[in-house]
């Protein structure tokens, strides 16, 4: 297996996530990557997901403006989730997102990741930490696992926002909001 690494995003070309250089290093991230928006991402922050890409873990920490992964391509998630535990931007996914593993969501309070785009597999979703606010905005999502909220705001508008049916849901903490 090829060993996992992170990877920038810069921005500096297409606004393609397949462009080399668009990362640093000026490589495109691979499966079960990191991909980072940090303060060096200062091209654009609107990625067109151009490949399918599984089992990635996604961290923003302080981008110049918020992030928004859109595209025709798969963003998949791995178990790293989605870490904003020290963001100072928000997130938005309007993407398919596939669940490679169960995903840990940490969202920094004031701040919010949006998945707008159907999430699937056979894994649940755990929002570990965080006072943020994370956003299940597809009522088609049909994922198959549990899903834990521990910290943080849980939104959603629909319910199948909340995945299968017979999916249990367990809050051991944080706050449900259906809109």
């Amino acid at each position: 297996m090829p060993e996992r690494r992170a990877a920038t995003w810069t921005g500096a070309g297409d606004g393609n996530f397949n462009t080399a250089g668009n990362w640093s290093p000026a490589s495109v991230p691979a499966n079960n990557d990191t991909i980072v928006f940090d303060s060096s991402s200062t091209g654009t922050l609107t990625v067109n997901m151009d490949v399918a890409r599984t089992g990635l873990t996604i961290q923003v920490i302080d981008p110049p403006g918020p992030v928004t992964i859109s595209g025709g391509s798969n963003c998949g998630l791995g178990a790293g989730g989605i870490n904003m535990a020290s963001a100072s931007q928000d997130l938005s996914i309007s993407t398919s997102v596939p669940l490679a593993a169960a995903p840990t969501i940490n969202i920094a309070s004031g701040r919010t990741a949006t998945i707008s785009g159907i999430v699937s597999g056979s894994f649940g979703i755990t929002m570990s930490s965080g006072t943020g606010t994370f956003v299940l905005g597809n009522a088609s999502n049909s994922f198959t696992g549990n899903l834990v909220l521990n910290a943080g705001t849980l939104s959603a508008a629909a319910d199948g926002a909340f995945g299968n049916t017979a999916n249990d849901f367990t809050m051991g903490g944080g706050t449900l909001r259906t809109t």
